[in-house]
């Protein structure tokens, strides 16, 4: 599997893929992709984020996969068609599934073993995902939406199950283990090293 995805990048498939994805994105409303966690937190309560189409889903899984190989995540880093930061980003707007595939691929690029670690830290710090990730990780915003979540349950006809309830829980407990494993990533030694731990 991993020569397999270090022939891909040498082909150059791994920036093809990216590029496709970030068309996909593209179709993003600005006012999900810009939004701030809390406020984003608000809109997929409230099933506002935009869903991505199977193709957008398909090579998200992909470019996972492929970021697990030291080769094929220095070609991501460094595709000249679309960032890899930026572009996945802005696919955490696809709800808390995305967002944590989302994570677990930028955790496997930013390895220490990537030459081109730093072009991805300098990616992060551009596009804002340190404050993203720190939004996350914010008890106050997580208490308000919980609030929501109840008021919303105790509604007449919200269709709310405890199950529901649970299993997106464990997505935003995921979700947060994931964000703290990239904030500890982007901190590592190196050329915005200093930035990113600010």
């Amino acid at each position: 599997h991993g020569l397999l995805a270090d022939h891909i990048a040498q082909l150059g498939y791994s920036g093809r893929l990216l590029s496709v994805l970030a068309s996909r994105t593209a179709k993003i409303p600005a006012a999900n992709a810009a939004a701030g966690p809390q406020q984003q937190g608000q809109q997929q309560q409230q099933q506002v984020t935009a869903a991505p189409d199977e193709l957008g889903g398909s090579i998200l899984r992909l470019l996972h996969q492929l970021a697990a190989a030291h080769g094929a995540s220095e070609a991501l880093a460094s595709a000249t068609g679309a960032p890899l930061v930026p572009t996945l980003v802005t696919a955490m707007a696809w709800g808390h599934g995305a967002s944590i595939l989302v994570l677990e691929t930028l955790k496997r690029a930013l390895d220490i073993g990537n030459r081109q670690r730093d072009t991805l830290v300098a990616q992060a710090l551009q596009a804002g995902l340190v404050d993203k990730l720190l939004g996350m990780l914010d008890w106050r915003s997580s208490s308000s939406s919980g609030d929501d979540n109840e008021q919303l349950a105790g509604a007449p006809g919200a269709g709310a199950s405890p199950q529901n309830s649970q299993a997106q829980d464990q997505e935003q407990a995921v979700e947060r283990a994931l964000a703290v494993d990239v904030l500890r990533l982007l901190a590592e030694d190196g050329s915005y090293s200093a930035r990113a731990s600010a």
